[in-house]
C-alpha cells in the first residue's frame, strides 16, 4: 500500500504588531498646518517636513499679545527729615496747638542759624551753640498764648559728608535745653543739585512742618534771617519775616514784605497784632531787643556772607 507524502506547505508570515497609538500631548502629534498659497490645510506633523517642500521651518507660535506698559513716573524728591519721630516713647516735646479763629496765628517757624543761634556753618559739635540773645524770652512769649512752635533749617553739611544725622540730632537736643522744646523740626538733609522740593527757598519744610503741626500755611509765620527763609514762606503761603543779620545782603532786605530789627521785635509785633480785643491795653512791651547790627552791614560781613554762599552753607 503505498502512502502519498502532504506537498509542503509554505510558512505563515508573522503578524505584524498594531503600532502603538502616541499620545495627544507628543511632540508629534498631527496639527494643521498653514494653509498654502492656492488654498487648503492638511494634516502635518510637526516634527517632519512635508515631502516635496525641501528643509522645513517648525509652524510659528501665535504673537504673544503685548501687556500694556506701566506708564513712567519720574522718582519722587527727597523728603526733609522730620523730628521728634511720631512713634517716640516719652512725652511730646511740646503741646498741640489750641483752637484758634482762622485769622489768628497758629504756629511760628524758626530758622536755626543766624535765627535760634548763632552762624556757626556746618556746626555738629553741640558745645558751640549759642543761642541769640532775647530769643529764650521770645520764644516763651509765643509758648504761653499757646502758639505751637517749629524749626526750618537747611542743612546741607548732610549730603556733604560734614554732619551725619546723629551729630545733626546732639545739636538739636542742645538748641532745645538751652531754648526750649520745639514741637517739630523739619529738616533739609540735601544738597543744592539733589532736585529735593524741601531746600529753602522751595515751599516743603515750610508743608512738612505745618503737616505735623496740624496748621494751615496761612496760620503759620516763618521767621528768619535770609533771602531764602520768607521766599519759602510765600512759596507755602505763609507769611514770612525777615530778621537782617550781618551777613543779611542789601537785595533780601529790599525785597522782603516784612523785617524786624529781632527776634524778640518781631514776636512782640505779632503778639500785638493777635492779642484779644479785651486785652488790646494791656500791652506787651514795645521794645526792640538786643540789636545785632542787622542792616547796614560792613562791605566785609557781605563778602563772607556771599563766599559762604558760593560754598553752599546751609
Amino acid at each position: 500500500m503505498r502512502h502519498s507524502t502532504p506537498a509542503p506547505q509554505p510558512p505563515c508570515a508573522p503578524e505584524a504588531p498594531e503600532a502603538p497609538e502616541a499620545p495627544a500631548d507628543t511632540a508629534d502629534t498631527v496639527a494643521t498646518a498653514p494653509a498654502a498659497e492656492g488654498g487648503g490645510t492638511g494634516p502635518a506633523r510637526s516634527g517632519r517636513p512635508p515631502s516635496g517642500h525641501g528643509i522645513s521651518r517648525p509652524a510659528a507660535a501665535p504673537e504673544a499679545v503685548p501687556s500694556p506698559q506701566t506708564p513712567w513716573s519720574p522718582p519722587p524728591a527727597p523728603a526733609p527729615w522730620l523730628f521728634p519721630a511720631r512713634d517716640r516713647p516719652g512725652p511730646r516735646t511740646a503741646a498741640a496747638p489750641a483752637p484758634a479763629p482762622p485769622d489768628r496765628l497758629r504756629a511760628v517757624l524758626f530758622d536755626r542759624d543766624g535765627t535760634l543761634v548763632e552762624d556757626v556753618p556746618y556746626n555738629d559739635a553741640p558745645e558751640r551753640v549759642r543761642p541769640v540773645p532775647g530769643v529764650r524770652e521770645a520764644l516763651e512769649l509765643l509758648r504761653a498764648r499757646g502758639i505751637a512752635l517749629g524749626v526750618v533749617s537747611n542743612q546741607s553739611g548732610v549730603a556733604r559728608g560734614l554732619l551725619t544725622r546723629d551729630r545733626l540730632t546732639a545739636v538739636q537736643r542742645r538748641v532745645e535745653e538751652l531754648l526750649g522744646p520745639f514741637a517739630v523740626w523739619a529738616v533739609c538733609p540735601h544738597g543744592p543739585a539733589e532736585g529735593c522740593g524741601c531746600r529753602k527757598p522751595a515751599p516743603g519744610l515750610v508743608h512738612a512742618a505745618c503737616a505735623r503741626l496740624g496748621v494751615r500755611p496761612e496760620h503759620t509765620v516763618v521767621i528768619g534771617d535770609i533771602g531764602a527763609d520768607v521766599r519759602a514762606a510765600r512759596a507755602a503761603g505763609a507769611r514770612g519775616v525777615l530778621v537782617p543779620t550781618p551777613i543779611t545782603l542789601p537785595r533780601e532786605i529790599a525785597e522782603a514784605p516784612e523785617t524786624a530789627p529781632t527776634v524778640a521785635a518781631a514776636v512782640r509785633a505779632l503778639l500785638r497784632e493777635h492779642v484779644p480785643r479785651h486785652r488790646a491795653g494791656t500791652g506787651t512791651g514795645t521794645g526792640t531787643g538786643t540789636g545785632r547790627g542787622r542792616a547796614g552791614a560792613g562791605t566785609a560781613d557781605r563778602e563772607s556772607r556771599e563766599s559762604r554762599e558760593s560754598r553752599g552753607h546751609r
